[in-house]
């Protein structure tokens, strides 16, 4: 992103990047740079932060939820091995809906609860349950999710919790930029 203040001087220019610096210690950085096109200073800020999606299939049970992005009033919290019944399908809003807080929803058969406060009807090897995932982000267009034929066949650990009313969601871990690109590769290729 790059702001492009119209009537500031050097100094104030110089005020405004470590303003933002201060404020957003973390996850900007904010420098002035003369700009290449046009004689005038801009300042150019900049993300730092490297975890810029979710997963939410995994190849090997998670060792911790420390890194899953939970919201508040989860509840009745699992891990389970599945197998994908139905390849995620695209939940997010249709010309003029409000968006909803997950895009993508698919069908999973449990194929056995490893750990957490899975309800009994769910115990059982072979349940089916439908799951919404995928919280839209503002970095990348496409949510990662198993989506090739050799994605969709194999086994996957996830993290499961329930709503308020009772629906079933997708936990997510944070994923790095490199994690993300490996998937949109293979993604791609597979088109």
């Amino acid at each position: 992103m790059i702001l492009r203040p119209l009537c500031l001087r050097d100094g104030a220019l110089i005020g405004l990047a470590l303003l933002i610096q201060l404020v957003c210690p973390t996850t900007a950085s904010a420098v002035v740079l003369t700009s290449k096109w046009e004689e005038r200073k801009i300042i150019k800020v900049e993300s730092k932060i490297e975890q810029i999606s979710l997963q939410y299939f995994f190849d090997s049970e998670p060792a911790s939820l420390s890194n899953f992005v939970l919201p508040s009033f989860a509840s009745h919290l699992f891990i389970a091995r599945v197998k994908i019944v139905v390849p995620p399908f695209y939940l997010g809003p249709r010309h003029g809906q409000t968006p909803s807080a997950e895009f993508l929803g698919t069908r999973l058969r449990i194929l056995n609860v490893m750990s957490g406060h899975a309800p009994e009807t769910l115990r059982n090897s072979s349940a089916d349950i439908d799951v919404k995932f995928g919280r839209p982000n503002r970095t990348f267009s496409l949510i990662p999710h198993p989506a090739t034929i050799k994605q969709l066949a194999q086994d996957y650990f996830v993290v499961v919790y329930s709503d308020d009313q009772g629906g079933l969601h997708l936990a997510g871990a944070s994923l790095t930029e490199s994690q993300y690109r490996q998937w949109e590769h293979e993604f791609w290729e597979a088109k």
